[in-house]
């Protein structure tokens, strides 16, 4: 028990079972060996330091109050606890199974060493930093409260409890089965390294940055409030769950297995990568961008809803929900079996791929446009309703729903058995091509057109209500079913077993070519003409109600019915075997030729009628 109370030493040696109680309180120094179950007590109030020195069993209790070190070194299941007040310094070594724990309140550093299942328990509230090292399943606590750093490694099933509350860092590394749990509150960063199985809970409010790395079954927990990036890195079946509410980013990598769950609602970015059956979850409310990128299996569910963009990517049987509702662009591509759920609500675009067996649902309520691509056995469902386009190519089996109510255009190509089901109802024009067995079912109420195209079995139903025009071609085994109210054209091509029915209520005309076998129905209620030609077995059934006029061709045993109740005409050429039945009430002309073994059969309520026989006249 020594007492040196003015600048004086205490070299203290006890080497059997004996402890050393020492109190400098005046710029003394505390040199202690107990090498044998020994305690070092050792109390320097003023400019002293402590070098105690414990090999087996023994303790170390060490109090500094001002500008003091402790250098302690306890070899064998020994404690070291160390209070360093002022300025002062805790070098700690403590290699079997003892504990660390430091507090050093003002300036001072804590150096720890601990390599087998040790804990260093270091509080450091003042500058100060804390360098923990814990080889073999022990623990470092560590607190810093002011701009101190916290540099704790732990290589085996350890943990790491770090808490820094302004301006400092924590800087973690945790290779094997151990947790990080680090908390930074003010401008500091995290920087955690977990190699295998374990976690990094981060949290960081104001500016800092979380740099973690996970590389085996662990998972990546990350808050960072304010301005702060998130750089997580996953490689195997772990998760990140990342939340950066103003103005960072969080850039994810996710390779086997994981999930992304990204929150960025202020002005962040969101980019994840997740190669093998993970899913992105990102939410970017304001300004932000989410790039998603998910090889295999894997979902992603974008929100961006003010001026961010998506950019999602799903090449293996995985889906891409996104949803823009403000100015923002969602381009997403999934090669395989997936699904693209896109919406919006406000001049953004969705550019939509979809190469194999995935469906396309793409919502663009306000100037924006759609750009889908399907080309095999997906299904387009788009959804225009303002000033937008929808481009859509679906080229096996797939079907095209495109809905584009406002001065926007649908240009829908579907060449293997697909569908194109467009509305158009407002100055828009619908363009569909169906090469093989498929349909087109039109609608556009005012002035739009609908130029479609089905070259085999397939079927067109058209409907124009205003001064729109309907170009349908039918070229195998299709009919055309055209309705066109006011002031539009129906031009119909229908080569082969095809009917044409035409309904064109106002000034409009009906061009139908039937070739073979096929029929022509057509119905021009006022002012409108019906040139029909029908050259194999097919028959004309015309009926114009007011000045239209009736041109009909049928040259093989074809049959033309034509009613023009007002002022129109009938010219009707059958050449062979057919029949002409024609009806004119009012003022109208009925010129029909039939050369061989027909008969003409006319009504002319008021002037003339005229029938030449042998002369062929069309």
């Amino acid at each position: 028990l020594a007492s040196v109370p003015s600048k004086g030493n205490v070299l203290a040696s006890v080497p059997a079972k004996g402890n050393v109680l020492a109190s400098v309180p005046s710029k003394g120094n505390v040199l202690a060996s107990v090498p044998a179950k020994g305690n070092v007590l050792a109390s320097v109030p003023a400019k002293g330091s402590v070098l105690a020195s414990v090999p087996a069993k023994g303790n170390v209790l060490a109090s500094v109050p001002s500008k003091g070190n402790v250098l302690a070194s306890v070899p064998a299941k020994g404690n070291v606890l160390a209070s360093v007040p002022a300025k002062g310094n805790v070098l700690a070594s403590v290699p079997a199974k003892g504990n660390v724990l430091a507090s050093v309140p003002s300036k001072g550093n804590v150096l720890a060493s601990v390599p087998a299942k040790g804990n260093v328990l270091a509080s450091v509230p003042a500058k100060g930093s804390v360098l923990a090292s814990v080889p073999a399943k022990g623990n470092v606590l560590a607190s810093v409260p002011s701009k101190g750093n916290v540099l704790a490694s732990v290589p085996a099933k350890g943990n790491v409890l770090a808490s820094v509350p302004a301006k400092g860092n924590v800087l973690a590394s945790v290779p094997a089965k151990g947790n990080v749990l680090a908390s930074v509150p003010a401008k500091g960063s995290v920087l955690a390294s977990v190699p295998a199985k374990g976690n990094v809970l981060a949290s960081v409010p104001a500016k800092g940055n979380v740099l973690a790395s996970v590389p085996s079954k662990g998972n990546v927990l990350a808050s960072v409030p304010a301005k702060g990036n998130v750089l997580a890195s996953v490689p195997a079946k772990v998760n990140v769950l990342a939340s950066v509410p103003a103005k960072g980013n969080v850039l994810a990598s996710v390779p086997a297995k994981g999930n992304v769950l990204a929150s960025v609602p202020a002005k962040g970015s969101v980019l994840a990568s997740v190669p093998a059956k993970g899913n992105v979850l990102a939410s970017v409310p304001s300004k932000g961008n989410v790039l998603a990128s998910v090889p295999a299996k894997g979902n992603v569910l974008a929100s961006v809803p003010a001026k961010g963009n998506v950019l999602a990517s799903v090449p293996a049987k995985g889906s891409v929900l996104a949803s823009v509702p403000a100015k923002g662009n969602v381009l997403a591509s999934v090669p395989a079996k997936g699904n693209v759920l896109a919406s919006v609500p406000s001049k953004g675009n969705v550019l939509a791929s979809v190469p194999a067996k995935g469906n396309v649902l793409a919502s663009v309520p306000a100037k924006g446009n759609v750009l889908a691509s399907v080309p095999s056995k997906g299904n387009v469902l788009a959804s225009v309703p303002a000033k937008g386009n929808v481009l859509a190519s679906v080229p096996s089996k797939g079907n095209v729903l495109a809905s584009v109510p406002a001065k926007g255009n649908v240009l829908a190509s579907v060449p293997s058995k697909g569908n194109v089901l467009a509305s158009v109802p407002a100055k828009g024009n619908v363009l569909a091509s169906v090469p093989s067995k498929g349909n087109v079912l039109a609608s556009v109420p005012a002035k739009g057109n609908v130029l479609a195209s089905v070259p085999s079995k397939g079927n067109v139903l058209a409907s124009v209500p205003a001064k729109g025009n309907v170009l349908a071609s039918v070229p195998s085994k299709g009919n055309v079913l055209a309705s066109v109210p006011a002031k539009g054209n129906v031009l119909a091509s229908v080569p082969s077993k095809g009917n044409v029915l035409a309904s064109v209520p106002a000034k409009g005309n009906v061009l139908a070519s039937v070739p073979s076998k096929g029929n022509v129905l057509a119905s021009v209620p006022a002012k409108g003409n019906v040139l029909a030609s029908v050259p194999a077995k097919g028959n004309v059934l015309a009926s114009v109600p007011s000045k239209g006029n009736v041109l009909a061709s049928v040259p093989a045993k074809g049959n033309v019915l034509a009613s023009v109740p007002a002022k129109g005409n009938v010219l009707a050429s059958v050449p062979s075997k057919g029949n002409v039945l024609a009806s004119v009430p009012a003022k109208g002309n009925v010129l029909a030729s039939v050369p061989v073994k027909g008969n003409v059969l006319a009504s002319a309520a008021e002037l003339f009628l005229l029938i030449v026989l042998p002369i062929i006249f069309f």
